[in-house]
């Protein structure tokens, strides 16, 4: 009796992936620039680096956070627990199935 099936919820983690590296390569391009004029002590540079790399950072954390917030309210929304959502159509026809097993072998 298969009561429980494993959830795809759609992310292609490659796609994901794809993003991320994106974002990373336009934020490395910023801090490298940066970088390079800190390294010329241009001192608006310097704090604009500590700035940049400080908002990358909570930008980055803030994302994740509300990515996966999101993932668990559809998760909740569609009744899934963990990785798992319960088939209640297999549920009933399982019930039905030892119910009529039951009537069929009367009172016993």
């Amino acid at each position: 009796m298969t009561l429980i099936k494993p959830i795809d919820d759609g992310t292609a983690v490659d796609e994901n992936l794809a993003v991320a590296e994106q974002l990373f390569k336009e934020a490395g391009a910023i801090l490298g620039d940066l970088l390079l004029r800190a390294r010329q002590d241009d001192e608006e540079a310097i704090s604009r680096l500590k700035t940049a790399v400080k908002e990358l950072s909570d930008g980055w954390k803030m994302a994740s956070m509300e990515r996966n917030r999101v993932a668990e309210e559809r998760k909740t929304q569609r009744g899934i627990v963990g990785d798992y959502a319960i088939d209640f159509d297999a549920a009933r026809a399982e019930i039905g199935r030892r119910l009529d097993r039951l009537r069929a072998a009367g009172d016993g």
